[in-house]
């Protein structure tokens, strides 16, 4: 009887939204303004070939942690086309903490002759400094494209 009662009582308060789940995974320090992702990316297009970039990103945290923002980003060095011929571009890219092992950014590269854009599934290492590795990410949107690499992150960023 007991037992019957505790389940109901609990089904009850789930049904009301009282019982709540785990909480979500957050991005600490925050806020943050000006935390810094760089790093080596190799990008695959099929049609225009492969590029080896130096590449720098600039965002922000937001205050609770429960996202940030990429707001600008540049690259140079390696292959001739880094900078010059491909380049980060459609600011902002949101980024959403998904554990403390992964995140998800929204991408994208612009190129001479084609684009590439999509979202991105990336592995987060928490450490001094945190990273983010790409590993043979796909990019669907405008011409297919392959990014792997990792980042070092600055600020000691980390999720919780």
């Amino acid at each position: 009887m007991f037992r019957c009662a505790a389940v109901l009582s609990a089904v009850a308060l789930a049904g009301a939204g009282l019982v709540t789940s785990a909480s979500a995974a957050t991005f600490t320090p925050n806020p943050v303004t000006g935390f810094t992702m760089s790093g080596t990316v190799t990008i695959s297009r099929p049609y225009t070939g492969t590029s080896v970039c130096n590449i720098s990103l600039t965002g922000d945290i937001a205050g609770g942690g429960a996202s940030g923002v990429i707001t600008s980003g540049s690259m140079s060095g390696g292959s001739a086309t880094c900078g010059a011929f491909l380049r980060p571009n459609n600011f902002p890219w949101p980024l959403v903490p998904n554990s403390t092992t992964s995140a998800t950014m929204d991408m994208g590269f612009i190129g001479l002759l084609s684009a590439c854009y999509g979202t991105a599934n990336v592995a987060w290492a928490n450490g001094a400094p945190s990273s983010i590795t790409f590993s043979s990410t796909f990019f669907p949107g405008g011409e297919d494209c392959y990014v792997t690499g990792t980042l070092s992150v600055s600020n000691s960023l980390t999720i919780m």
